[in-house]
């Protein structure tokens, strides 16, 4: 799909993401929470970087989050 300076975008391939991910979990930290969150369910990095605890619904049978604005 072009992006509006007219560049292709590439996907980051699957088993890159994989990596990424099994590396992350070695450690438990702010910024491997975003990368979780931006793989995980396809969150921007703002997105992720905005939400607060009571965004995240994780009780539910279907746990799921809100995407809200915050101050």
């Amino acid at each position: 799909m072009p992006e509006a300076d007219g560049k292709e975008r590439v996907s980051i391939p699957v088993d890159k993401i994989r990596q990424i991910k099994r590396l992350c979990m070695e450690h438990d930290d702010d910024m491997r929470w975003l990368v979780a969150l931006k793989s995980d369910i396809g969150i921007r990095l703002a997105e992720a970087a905005g939400l607060h605890l009571d965004d995240l619904e994780l009780d539910d049978d279907i746990p799921y989050v809100y995407i809200k604005p915050h101050p």
